[in-house]
């Protein structure tokens, strides 16, 4: 239909869509005139989600629209990862049917609804190419693409017997049959749209285009409780009636729909098999919301004392509080009156809180600064959990917390009734058990040299307090393979199977997730294996991609499951000042990982995550315009892209089989990708010296190394830092004389600096922990993170020797200690800093709580 172009309004100084329209539609005077009464109409709308038109002109031959710029992603390209939960989709058919309805009073009838042209930004659903879409291209049915907006061609006639416009697989029947369509065209769209995100599949489908005209011609779609059991019958009823293949039989006006979906709500939920209670924390003076928490907590507490899939399956949404921003890694204890989670508290810095069904509010435990990944103690009395390099416990009565061990990175823990703990230390390596009234580590399980397996994590005992689930993740890789072992041998472990998560045992079920899915596996706990089918039990689940495996759900020994709710891990680029305050966001939000920023902070290069091909692949970005462009193109995994000081070149990381090589490729359009580095070790890029001359890499072996590939002659790569410790994330300074990076090598991690080449001058930067640090510019000041995600300066003289000053704290930036993938880049000039941050449009998220899920298994087999 047309070209758009990002453009700056100069009189309002506002960014704006420019449409230009076809040379076909401008050569035609009638259609000209036709196209600026319509434009001047849709103009008039005024509607919250609905894509503002500011203007229409004509220069030079070319007729053009001046459209409200957006930022978000279409909601096809949402519905391409599954359905939304039914409160989000009711949300947003709710704001679909209230601009429907004004578009309509105003005599404006849409004719091409469809996912494509549903945006989703932080304001929420805008309806794009409103009134716009009568005046397509038409053509007949014999001559359908998938798509006819798309595939029209722009020389068909707009008007004539036997001809119709839309996309196929949202036209109404009276469309497909060449009949004159109305409004209630557009309510037959809506039907389809709202079907499409609660079930997470296209309403009417066909092997071809004749397949879908026979589907919508003469089936009925398949009901959505059937397809979502969770679906309310009110909104099953709706989008029935919707989709009446006679127009009388449809709503008669958006207005009428919409009214019904207000409608929507707990009277309908009864009904169905699984029933939603959904409430929120109690406020001063607000008996309703009193009265629901109440019943919520009631039936909660009701439910976790019955015997396994006794009663309804029921979901109870808990919302900690809006003082408790980002909450995640939620820990229900085994007796299941608690919630522990991570979240920011108001002051910025992560603790862990604990919420209660007693009271149904969450309060922080002292003393917990950075607190991570908490488990709890079998008689639900005490939390453990890892901060400041160290594992730790707490009475959830009071008291300070009490350091049990040392966990530089500390990868989960499980506590058994025998009072052992067995916990991953680190990011690599095997597990350890320790006692939890404290004492010395041991060993547990080890990592033979040699093996594809990088490290063990996220251990989950079984009833018998002596076999242990865990997982084994190879370097670099998302998915890894569940494991059970025993306490007495426990390097004789035996595969289950591959998981996105860890697998915990309930009920005769592991838990785990597999992509945004939670799945439920019949397990024979005495035999030691797996049974069966997998079924789900919770969708869109949110995505830890940085973390390799999932923290956001839990389950308690009576079989309470409890999950995050979220935007699926998706990750935003913002950029911030100094002070913490926010300038701009950059480019949409995404699964993205590692990401390195150009020396000219022009261009970013990410790695994205694919969840429907498990692969990362590199792309580019343009900061200012927030633009993306594939760059790798090959099905592999790439992964900790690094830019050449020229901006000419990218380095990275390339899955070959059982390891990561190291390749290079050239910015220009027809560059090839080179190899430069193979052996039998994962190897990570680091970064690039400024002359180009070496390429600093990570190896992974017993600990992490840091070593030097050099890019000009023989390229034999050389040890740089070698030790038994853990060293990651570093960088070259700007005049190549010194490499900061941090380790762990004290028990926690720190950000240090030492010369290059030789290694032999070591100095601390950070002195209450710190990671990922980033030189400025012009080399003489120090950025990095402390432990409880607060960005950190130290200023820098290398006139004679090296000097560091004492660090500043600058702003609070809510990321998660993760020393392993870097989170933020800073502008050339030190003053902003870019960070990779949780996307999400309300800090106040909450978790989802499943009760009696086990009645999911009666209908699954």
């Amino acid at each position: 239909m047309s070209v758009v172009f990002r453009a700056r309004d100069r009189r309002f100084n506002r960014l704006v869509a420019i449409k230009v329209l076809p040379t076909a539609l401008a050569a035609d005077a009638d259609l000209r005139q036709r196209l600026e009464r319509e434009a001047r109409a849709v103009a008039a709308l005024q509607h919250p989600h609905i894509c503002t038109l500011h203007d229409i002109g004509h220069q030079n031959g070319t007729d053009f629209l001046v459209m409200e710029y957006l930022e978000g992603q279409t909601l096809a390209d949402h519905l391409r990862k599954g359905a939304f939960p039914v409160d989000r989709t009711i949300q947003y058919a709710l704001q679909i049917a209230d601009a429907l309805d004004q578009a309509h009073r105003a005599g404006i009838v849409h004719r091409d609804l469809k996912p494509g042209n549903i945006m989703l930004t932080p304001s929420g659903i805008k309806l794009l190419d409103f009134g716009l879409a009568k005046l397509r291209p038409q053509l007949a049915v014999g001559g359908l693409g998938s798509d006819v907006t798309e595939t029209a061609p722009l020389t068909a006639p707009l008007t004539g017997v036997g001809h119709i416009l839309g996309t196929l697989a949202y036209m109404a029947p009276e469309q497909i049959e060449g009949k004159n369509a109305d409004h209630r065209a557009d309510i037959w769209a809506f039907g389809c749209v709202v079907y499409e995100m609660a079930a997470g599949r296209k309403t009417f489908s066909g092997m071809s285009d004749a397949g879908t005209i026979a589907a919508i011609l003469e089936r009925e779609p398949e009901p959505l409780s059937k397809r979502q059991p969770l679906t309310p019958l009110a909104l099953d009823r709706l989008v029935t009636r919707c989709l009446s293949k006679d127009p009388e039989d449809r709503y008669q006006s958006a207005r009428d729909a919409y009214l019904e979906l207000r409608g929507t709500g707990s009277a309908d939920l009864p009904r169905t098999p699984a029933r939603r209670v959904s409430w929120r924390p109690v406020a001063a003076g607000a008996l309703a919301a009193l009265v629901l928490a109440t019943v919520a907590v009631w039936l909660w507490r009701s439910t976790r004392d019955a015997a396994p899939s006794d009663g309804p399956l029921l979901r109870l949404s808990i919302a900690p509080g809006a003082d408790a921003a980002y909450p995640e890694m939620p820990a229900i204890s085994p007796d299941g009156s608690h919630v522990a989670f991570s979240a920011v508290s108001p002051d910025g810095i992560q603790r862990l809180w604990i919420w209660s069904t007693e009271s149904a509010r969450s309060q922080t435990v002292g003393a917990t600064d950075g607190a991570v990944l908490p488990f709890w103690s079998p008689d639900s009395r005490h939390v453990a959990f890892f901060a400041g390099g160290k594992l730790k416990k707490v009475d959830v009565n009071g008291g300070e917390p009490q350091v049990l061990a040392d966990a530089p990175d500390g990868a989960g823990g499980s506590w058994n009734q025998r009072g052992v703990i067995v916990f991953a230390p680190a990011g690599s390596g095997g597990l350890q058990r320790v006692l939890a009234v404290g004492g010395s580590p041991a060993p547990l399980t080890t990592i033979a040299p040699g093996a594809t397996v990088a490290t063990h994590r996220r251990p989950w005992f079984l009833p018998d307090g002596e076999h242990f689930l865990f997982l084994a993740q190879e370097p670099g890789q998302i998915s890894s393979s569940v494991h059970v072992a025993s306490l007495s041998n426990p390097d004789r472990a035996s595969r289950l199977f591959t998981a996105d998560s860890e697998a915990v045992y309930s009920s005769g079920f592991l838990i785990y997730a597999r992509g945004p899915r939670l799945l439920a596996h019949p397990f024979d706990v005495e035999r030691l294996q797996v049974t069966g089918e997998p079924f789900p039990i919770a969708e869109n689940l949110p995505f830890q991609t940085d973390r390799g495996v999932y923290s956001t759900f839990s389950i308690s020994s009576s079989g309470i499951v409890c999950y995050s709710t979220g935007d699926a891990g998706r990750k935003q680029f913002v950029w911030f000042d100094k002070a913490g305050r926010v300038l701009r966001r950059v480019g949409p939000a995404g699964l993205y990982r590692d990401f390195d920023l150009s020396r000219d902070g022009r261009r970013l290069v990410v790695a994205r995550y694919d969840p429907d091909r498990g692969l990362n692949h590199l792309w580019l970005m343009d900061v200012e315009r927030g633009t993306l462009s594939r760059f790798s193109i090959e099905s592999r995994s790439h992964t900790d892209p690094v830019w050449s000081n020229d901006g000419r070149r990218i380095a990275f990381s390339v899955r070959e089989k059982l390891f990561f090589d190291i390749h290079q490729q050239g910015t220009d359009a027809n560059a090839k990708d080179e190899v430069l580095l193979t052996s039998e070790h994962a190897k990570f890029v680091e970064d690039w010296s400024a002359d180009g001359k070496f390429i600093l890499y990570a190896v992974v072996k017993e600990g992490v190394d840091l070593w030097i590939l050099p890019t000009f002659g023989s390229r034999q790569p050389r040890p740089f830092l070698e030790s038994p410790f853990h060293k990651d994330e570093p960088q070259f300074s700007p005049d190549g004389k010194w490499v900061a990076y941090n380790s762990n090598e004290t028990g926690r991690w720190e950000a240090y600096v030492t010369s290059f080449p030789d290694a032999q001058h070591k100095f601390p930067v950070s002195t209450t922990g710190g990671i990922q640090p980033q030189w400025r510019a012009d080399g003489r000041e120090l950025f990095y993170l402390g432990l409880d995600g607060t960005m950190m300066s130290a200023t820098v003289d290398t006139r004679r020797g090296f000097v560091a000053g004492v660090p500043k704290a600058l702003f609070s930036t809510g990321l998660q200690r993760n020393p392993g993938t870097g989170q933020y880049a800073v502008s050339p000039d030190g003053q902003q800093f870019l960070l990779r941050t949780d996307y999400a449009d309300d800090k106040s998220q909450g978790f989802t709580v499943v009760l009696n899920w086990q009645r999911m298994a009666k209908t699954n087999f």
